[in-house]
């Protein structure tokens, strides 16, 4: 009699297969958007503490930075390159997340991850800035690491009051999904989707995702 185990490991290797094919079409996609529109929402901050503390100059520049920069990761990075060297300490801060991300797009990983590392060690960076910089240098490494490293790098940014819990939870959610480990996927997204502090645009992702696996283990 032929092994059922046989049968199990045949089977459960053609779902893994289908759920990497999840992740390739959606998963890289998700998380390079996760980073440009953190960015952003800095930059907005940014913009509204310039007008209080008589720097809007600098703020202006660094949203039209944004704005020009937004299409082309090349330009992008020269600009916030130019912009390091010359804007306040904040700003500087902000120019080097976005050239981080750029890196990042352009496939700098390293690059990039050095970037993240530098703001998030800075003393001097707003706990704020310092943190984003943090998750994200953890990030940086994704498509390489492991379900358990992605946890272990994100941990602490999971923990009821961190503002990025729930983009911490989803980058989780994502590994899980990226390794196959579908209940576990499934989990943090339900966990997200129940979550009514959660930004909606996350909790609408999450419900995406989860589709797409319920999708994927009918066929």
């Amino acid at each position: 009699m032929v092994d059922e185990n046989i049968f199990r490991e045949v089977d459960e290797e053609l779902r893994r297969e289908r759920y990497l094919e999840i992740w390739n079409k959606f998963g890289t996609l998700i998380i390079g958007g996760l980073s440009a529109i953190a960015v952003i929402a800095l930059g907005g901050w940014y913009w509204w503490n310039s007008e209080i503390s008589n720097r809007q100059l600098a703020g202006d520049t660094f949203i039209e930075a944004m704005r020009k920069s937004a299409k082309d990761d090349q330009k992008s990075a020269e600009i916030f390159e130019r912009l390091i060297k010359s804007s306040p300490k904040s700003y500087k801060f902000l120019a080097s997340l976005q050239l981080a991300s750029s890196k990042a797009a352009l496939g700098e990983k390293k690059e990039a991850a050095a970037l993240y590392k530098k703001v998030a060690d800075d003393p001097s960076a707003d706990k704020i800035i310092a943190e984003y910089a943090a998750l994200h240098h953890s990030m940086a490494g994704f498509d390489d690491a492991s379900y358990e490293d992605t946890l272990a790098g994100l941990e602490r940014f999971l923990i009821i009051g961190s503002i990025w819990r729930h983009t911490a939870e989803e980058v989780v959610a994502l590994a899980a999904l990226k390794d196959g480990k579908i209940e576990i996927a499934k989990e943090r997204f339900g966990r997200i989707g129940a979550d009514a502090t959660a930004p909606s645009a996350i909790k609408t992702r999450a419900q995406i995702m989860l589709d797409v696996i319920a999708a994927k283990d009918v066929q």
